[in-house]
């Protein structure tokens, strides 16, 4: 998998690879899912999930594949209510209730304005 910044748009394409990555949450393929935030370098995906699509090191933009921001173990919850709901709508307040719930037990998270599910 590669990822490449045009120098002159900034705009980040996926080029060739053998098998392009997934979304954790409802497995369609990055980055054709994906939609830009109003949130430098944050893209969310169709079933709502959150991805950080510009990584820097030192001021420079890492050539990295997007990364969830969906905390690790959250994703299987959030990936069993896709699976088990009939349309987007039913998906969306599964997964509210989801970031709600947890959100209770990590308020710290939800403080420094991170995100925390779809």
């Amino acid at each position: 998998m590669v990822w490449v910044t045009n120098l002159f748009t900034g705009v980040r394409i996926f080029q060739k690879a053998e098998k392009p990555p997934t979304c954790e949450v409802c497995g369609r393929e990055l980055p054709g899912s994906l939609t830009w935030a109003i949130i430098h370098g944050i893209a969310v995906c169709q079933c709502g999930a959150e991805y950080v699509c510009y990584h820097y090191e030192e001021g420079k933009i890492l050539e990295k594949e997007p990364t969830c921001r969906i905390p690790e173990e959250l994703i299987p919850k959030y990936r069993n209510a896709w699976q088990s709901s009939r349309n987007i709508d039913e998906y969306l307040g599964k997964a509210k209730a989801i970031s709600e719930e947890w959100n209770k037990t990590h308020p710290e998270v939800e403080e420094e304005g991170e995100s925390s599910g779809a």
